[in-house]
């Protein structure tokens, strides 16, 4: 078994404890821990907790209350079973924790990570499933979730109150009651920042916001069954000033949705800035009570990395016109008339005319394929593909077969998850597999390098003879012939 090298880093300003001692867990080293809440109770600030996979899964609930490292060998295989109570609890005196490499499992009935009065935590690659919530955070603030697949949980994948100041990305939130709720009140702030997650099919809402000075951006927010972004007050609480721009909000019941009094009168979820999205096939694409901005202006010349509204998949406007009135002869990517908002008074004035992108939308790289190199027909044969990919995007896979069939844009997946794919052959040959992936806006990857399958037939067996061994010239004998099938 090796001995794991650690490296930290101070990304994102937050401080990290340096590491002094390492305490094992599960291996078959001297000195390793059984439990890890053994290892984590031996600790002193700074330490790391390393956790091999050897004796997973692990069923305990694991009280964090000192400042350490704890790392999972491996997010698939290294599993924490909070059974009864909590996988994992973060209270007082555990600031500046990190939590990394694992897969963390609840039977429903309790949250999954419960983090309190805490705060400056990363918390990254693990799996979080099947709690009531994945991450419930309670005063927990400036603290990092990043690269985190969260999913299957029965109310949120990820509840914050009262928590400010919290960096939310790269995290896949999916199949939860809702994927992400952030809720203030008594006049505070959130002051999150949630950016590039993939935020879909979520029973509930996508993003859930109650409270302001709020940034949602370039999230692929998709087939949510009720809103995709939700903006409303709670009680005492204002939900003002949040920016949503970059987002692509794609088949949901509404796109975003704001809605407001119910509480207290005086409260409103007004001067929100919405602009720069696309707004795709959702059954609503946008509704809103209250007076917000949805559009980022127009100085002339038009820039449209700055300049305009959002993309409205429902648009019917034309393009003749460029200018701040749009009056002036010459198209600029910017509709000639307003998008008009359901719900009250409020209107895109600038809407863009096509997709909006920040930069250049380039295609995913190529894939990789893993699988048996030789067969026999007739026979199923499984083969595993994957994408490493920088950008943190919806992904489908075409597969080609090489005998004239295909798998035709299966998906979405997420970068770096392994997609397993049978196939059967019907004839004998040598066959090229190969792929390729493309995004939710067709940016389509070179095909992968193919892996050749030699598929054969094995020849039958010998067939059995009986039948006399001695004759006579002239004398006819009779033989039995017998193969293997009968």
């Amino acid at each position: 078994m090796s001995i794991p090298t650690l490296a930290y880093s101070n990304e994102d300003h937050i401080y990290l404890p340096t590491a002094r001692n390492i305490l094992y867990v599960g291996g078959s080293g001297p000195g390793n821990y059984t439990t890890i809440q053994d290892a984590i109770d031996d600790a002193v600030s700074g330490d790391t907790v390393f956790v091999y996979d050897d004796s997973s899964p692990y069923i305990e609930q694991l009280l964090i209350n000192k400042r350490i490292n704890l790392v999972g060998e491996n997010k698939n295989t290294t599993v924490i079973y909070g059974n009864t109570g909590m996988a994992v609890s973060i209270r007082s005196g555990g600031s500046y924790t990190n939590i990394s490499g694992f897969n963390l499992i609840n039977n429903g009935n309790n949250e999954v990570v419960s983090i309190d009065w805490v705060g400056s935590l990363i918390i990254q690659n693990n799996i979080i499933s099947y709690g009531r919530k994945g991450f419930y955070t309670y005063h927990a603030s400036n603290s990092i979730f990043r690269n985190n697949k969260i999913y299957s949980n029965q109310e949120d994948g990820l509840y914050m109150i009262y928590s400010s100041n919290n960096r939310i990305y790269n995290n896949s939130f999916f199949d939860n009651g809702v994927g992400i709720f952030s809720e203030n009140s008594y006049h505070t702030n959130n002051n999150a920042t949630i950016f590039n997650n993939l935020i879909f099919s979520n029973d509930g809402y996508g993003i859930v916001i109650k409270g302001s000075y709020n940034k949602i951006i370039g999230n692929i927010i998709m087939n949510n069954v009720n809103h995709g972004i939700y903006l409303t007050e709670s009680e005492y609480a204002y939900t003002d000033y949040n920016i949503i721009k970059e987002n692509h909000l794609i088949n949901n019941s509404h796109g975003i949705f704001i809605q407001c009094p119910t509480y207290p009168p005086g409260l409103s979820c007004t001067n929100n800035l919405i602009h720069h999205n696309n707004f795709i096939s959702n059954i609503v694409n946008a509704y809103d009570e209250d007076n917000n901005i949805w559009d980022n202006g127009y100085v002339y010349p038009c820039d449209p990395s700055i300049d305009g509204g959002n993309y409205w998949s429902d648009y019917t406007g034309h393009d003749f016109y460029s200018g701040p009135g749009q009056n002036i002869s010459g198209s600029d990517g910017i509709g000639d008339t307003p998008y008009v908002i359901a719900g009250g008074s409020n209107q895109d004035n600038y809407p863009l005319m096509e997709y909006y992108y920040n930069g250049t939308n380039y295609p995913p790289n190529k894939p990789s394929i893993n699988g048996p190199t030789t067969g026999e027909i007739e026979q199923k044969y499984y083969f595993t593909f994957i994408l490493q990919s920088p950008e943190f995007e919806f992904l489908y896979y075409y597969i080609d077969w090489g005998d004239g069939t295909h798998e035709g844009w299966i998906g979405p997946y997420i970068p770096g998850e392994e997609i397993n794919v049978s196939h059967t052959w019907h004839n004998i040959g040598s066959f090229y597999v190969k792929a390729r992936v493309k995004d939710y806006f067709n940016a389509v990857s070179d095909w992968s390098d193919p892996l050749i399958i030699k598929i054969s037939q094995e020849p039958p067996y010998q067939p059995t003879i009986t039948g006399p061994t001695k004759g006579m010239v002239n004398q006819l004998c009779n033989y039995s012939l017998v193969g293997p099938d009968s």
